[in-house]
């Protein structure tokens, strides 16, 4: 048992000597690095904070953006349907004028046929006239109807 009393004392001692040498080192080695610890922490919890923050701020944005884009559609969609009817009532007012143009150019030719109807019937009718009378009168009818005419004069 004596063999081990010595070096167990010499172990006691350098214990007791590194732990009053060392203590304050270590101590301040060790609030250091907490220190260091709690600064990374804080620090982290301040960027987390602060990626939130962006977070929400581009969520928002994202939430802008969809609302301007749905106005914008929506905007354009309308564009769209008020373009759209302005053509069918430009094309509608643009048939109504063909049509009645179209009316017009008929009516106008259906009087020409009909006044060029008319001539043609008038002068077939006169010359048919001429020829009957020509064919049904004989010169002395026609000497007769001369004498009674100047005779009525």
């Amino acid at each position: 048992m004596h063999e081990l009393i010595f070096p167990v004392l010499n172990f006691s001692v350098l214990v007791f000597i590194l732990f009053y040498f060392l203590k304050s080192p270590v101590r301040n080695m060790i609030t250091q690095r907490q220190a260091q610890i709690k600064t990374l922490i804080d620090e982290a919890q301040i960027q987390r904070q602060e990626a939130e923050k962006a977070y929400k701020e581009y969520e928002k944005k994202l939430q802008n953006f969809q609302q301007e884009a749905d106005e914008i559609l929506n905007s354009t969609r309308q564009d769209g349907e008020n373009f759209k009817n302005q053509i069918i009532l430009q094309a509608k007012a643009m048939s109504e004028r063909l049509i009645r143009d179209a009316e017009a150019t008929v009516s106008f030719n259906v009087q020409e046929y009909k006044d060029r109807t008319k001539q043609e019937v008038v002068s077939r009718a006169i010359v048919l006239a001429e020829k009957l009378i020509q064919d049904r009168f004989s010169n002395e009818d026609h000497e007769r109807i001369i004498n009674e005419y100047v005779g009525k004069v």
